[in-house]
């Protein structure tokens, strides 16, 4: 279930933990990674001295440089061990 200010949002939603174990999804084109995930924004002074320290380039709307993500080691051993399970 996912929660917009503590209450239902209007989304799409998926299994992600059931009785405790994180579930991930495996279709082709649309796996998930497993379990819960939380989201955290910054908005006011705070959230703007953070926009303020990213390089120019990824501060633009459009024709942006791409943004470096890494997928952490424990997510990706999480992963593994479900899919051993399923």
């Amino acid at each position: 279930m996912i929660l917009i200010n503590g209450g239902p949002g209007h989304c799409a939603s998926m299994v992600v933990d059931r009785e405790g174990r994180p579930r991930r999804k495996r279709s082709e084109g649309k796996a998930t990674w497993p379990g819960c995930k939380q989201v955290y924004r910054r908005s006011g002074a705070h959230g703007r001295a953070e926009l303020a320290r990213l390089p120019g380039s990824l501060r633009a709307l459009e024709d942006a440089d791409p943004y470096p993500v890494e997928t952490a080691p424990a997510l990706r051993a999480l992963a593994d061990q479900i899919d051993a399970y399923t």
